[in-house]
Formats: structure tokens, sequence, C-alpha cells
């Protein structure tokens, strides 16, 4: 699949964009989404595959929306439509930011019709909330001091306090995934694409964390086909020492 990306710099902005709206002729039917806080605003990257060309809702769903909150509790509820009355969400995306003296997460999501195919299992929500790329990495897949690897993963990344905050958003149940996720830093959204667009053989999900002040690149959490082509270890990363 051939993703694009393009940056923005409001939320109304993301959500023209992902709806086909304003100067935005066609929507897109998924994507991934990250942010990151330049001085008192976000800057968005929303990388999504070629759109339709149709302007009217497709695959059950309808337009996409936006939740906003301060609590990672409240966003778990609403990934497991806890806190959502409009119908079941789908096609979740999250972003965070830390704000001088709190958290703003941004969940991008949008509503499932009864018909709808859904793009994860349903299932209970869980947060994780890690300070090291690696020690998220080994949430993912169940290793280290954890037992169980996820079945669904959706990945915010706060900058705070000149360290990442890995904020890991999951659930343990549904379909099981063979092999493992991946990490890997790269320098430009061009190289994300690179990444995922795996001929043949693309990831069976992915998730993209904004750049960094640090590391000044774009952090990519996949989950490849076994067929696929391995994405770099973060054990085995020259930059595994600085997070």
């Amino acid at each position: 699949m051939a993703w694009k990306c393009k940056s923005a710099r409001t939320v109304n902005d993301v959500l023209h964009l992902l709806n086909g709206e304003s100067r935005y002729d066609r929507p897109v039917p998924d994507a991934r989404i990250c942010m990151a806080w330049r001085g008192e605003h976000p800057h968005f990257w929303v990388f999504a595959p070629k759109a339709v060309r149709s302007r009217q809702p497709h695959d059950g769903l309808g337009d996409w929306a936006v939740r906003t909150s301060t609590d990672p509790d409240e966003v778990m509820r609403l990934l497991g439509g806890e806190e959502s009355s409009s119908g079941r969400i789908d096609h979740l995306q999250v972003c965070a930011a830390w704000v001088g003296d709190h958290h703003e997460f941004l969940v991008f999501h949008r509503i499932a019709s009864g018909e709808a195919d859904p793009t994860m299992d349903p299932g209970n929500w869980g947060w994780k909330l890690s300070t090291r790329a690696v020690d998220a990495l080994d949430f993912l897949n169940g290793n280290g001091p954890y037992d169980d690897p996820v079945s669904a993963a959706r990945i915010a990344t706060a900058h705070r306090d000149h360290h990442d905050e890995y904020f890991v958003f999951y659930q343990r149940e549904g379909r099981p995934l063979a092999g493992e996720w991946a990490w890997q830093a790269v320098t430009s959204a061009n190289a994300v694409r690179g990444l995922v667009e795996v001929r043949d053989a693309p990831p069976v999900d992915f998730q993209i964390a904004a750049p960094s002040v640090d590391l000044g690149s774009f952090q990519v959490f996949a989950h490849p086909l076994p067929s696929a082509p391995a994405i770099v270890d973060l054990a085995e990363s020259a930059t595994a020492d600085r997070l």
C-alpha cells in the first residue's frame, strides 16, 4: 500500500484533510497521525493511503472526528467505547503532548455502523507509560519483565522535560499477532514511507511518534508480516543508548 504524508498546524486542518473538506478534495479511509508541540502550538503529521475518489462515507464508517482529554484513563475508556454515545469508534489514532503542566490527548476516530468491518477486535483496553522506547517495545512483545504480548496497540508520545513519554494504549484480547513488533528512528517522513511501503508484504500494523527534540527523527513501531524485511531491532540501534 502506498502512503503519503501531509503536515498540519491545527486540529481543524487535520479533520479537513481526513474528511476531504475545505482545500482537500478527497477523504482518506485510514491514517496514522502523530503530533509534536512547538512553542505554544501543535504540529501534526498525517500519514494516509491513497484516498478514495468518492466524497461519500465508505466501508460502513462515518466521517472522522476528534475527542480531547487530559486523562489517559478517559482515553482508555473512549477506545473501549465506554465514552462514546454515537456508536462504536474505529480507525483509532491517539496523539499526546505535554503542555506546560498537564498532558493533552487527542483521539482521532471514525464512527462505525453495525455493518462495518472493524479494524480491530472489540475488547477491553489498558494503557502503560514508558519513558524509554526499549521498554515500550518489550511491553508490546511481552519480553523482559512482561509476560504477554499485546494484540493491538495505539502509541502516543509526549516530549516532557527533555525526555520522551510513550503512552501505549493496548488490547490483549482478539486475534494473536505472529512475529514481533520492531522499532526504528528515521529522519524524515519519506523515510517513514520507505519503512512501511514493503512491496507485497506491508506491515500488519504500525504507529508513528513525532520527531523528538533530542533525536530529530520520527520513531516507527511496526509489526511486519513474517515475510517482510525486519526493521532494525532497538537493541541493535546506534541510538538506543540515547532513549
